[in-house]
């Protein structure tokens, strides 16, 4: 079996806090250690993994699945799992691409350090991911609900909910 990852083994998770939804961790394992125990799992049973390697066509050559890679070769397999994972989405408000980088990010495990000790941060984002991030930018004193599209706790689980709203000072 052969996975090939366009950049870390993980996808999102080691930008992640502790997952409290790992079974048999009750306190939660961080992102990048769950990455690291998938990845050393998977080459326990014989995975090979290619890091840094994108697949760029996909198409039959009877009666096998040929994958072209980034680096010029190809795989032949029986099958192929396309596991794209999430992109971040854009709400396509006035000005907001002229923002981008500029006051306005996607990752807060990437970006968020710019805005330590910033009073005021606005997080826009559905359910979990809104929450998540917000969670992991707990050194902001203040977390608003800015109406449609802000950070939507009703839609997040409830163990994330009790962990975001004991961060916030009330």
């Amino acid at each position: 079996m052969l996975i090939v990852e366009k950049s870390a083994p993980g996808g999102q998770a080691p930008s992640r806090n502790a997952s409290t939804t790992i079974p048999a961790s009750p306190t939660g394992v961080g992102g990048a250690e769950l990455a690291e125990r998938m990845t050393r799992q998977a080459e326990r049973y014989g995975v090979e993994i290619l890091q840094a390697v994108g697949a760029t066509k996909v198409s039959r050559e009877e009666p096998m699945i040929r994958v072209d890679l980034s680096t010029g070769d190809h795989v032949l397999a029986p099958a192929a799992l396309i596991a794209t994972g999430s992109t971040y989405r854009r709400t396509d408000a006035e000005g907001e691409a002229d923002l981008i980088g500029a006051g306005i990010h996607f990752c807060a495990t990437c970006d968020g350090p710019f805005y330590k000790g910033s009073d005021n941060l606005t997080i826009v984002g559905g359910g979990n991911s809104g929450l998540e991030e917000g969670l992991f930018l707990t050194q902001v004193h203040r977390l608003r609900d800015r109406g449609p599209g802000a950070a939507d706790p009703d839609r997040a689980t409830s163990c994330l909910q009790e962990a975001i709203f004991s961060t916030i000072p009330r």
